[in-house]
């Protein structure tokens, strides 16, 4: 009996980190949701950090920099109580775009 709960304990602790990572990648995904609403139709969010770099308690807050982007590779810091930690993500955007059909000359009159 002590056998199983030993290798339950083990189980727990080695799927907690990619637990927390799930968890993590889907606060990410409705942060980022909420930032490009109005421009993007879907978000995919990609944690690209390793589990052992993630922050410790439940919901962090995330931010970014004021002139950051919010596609592509980029940096969020999630902060929690006494921790701030860096984590490198992948934030893919899609939606319908406005494009031009031809190159527009800059000295053009409207």
């Amino acid at each position: 009996m002590q056998t199983l709960k030993r290798g339950f304990a083990v189980a727990a602790l080695l799927f907690s980190p990619l637990t927390m990572a799930q968890d993590i990648n889907a606060q990410l995904t409705t942060w980022f949701s909420q930032r490009l609403a109005g421009f993007s139709d879907e978000v995919v969010v990609t944690l690209r950090s390793s589990p052992n770099l993630l922050p410790s308690c439940e919901q962090p807050a995330f931010s970014m920099t004021g002139s950051a982007k919010l596609w592509g590779n980029v940096n969020v810091v999630a902060r929690c109580a006494n921790e701030k930690r860096y984590l490198q993500v992948n934030v893919q955007a899609t939606g319908n775009y406005v494009a031009v059909a031809a190159p527009v000359v800059t000295s053009s009159a409207y």
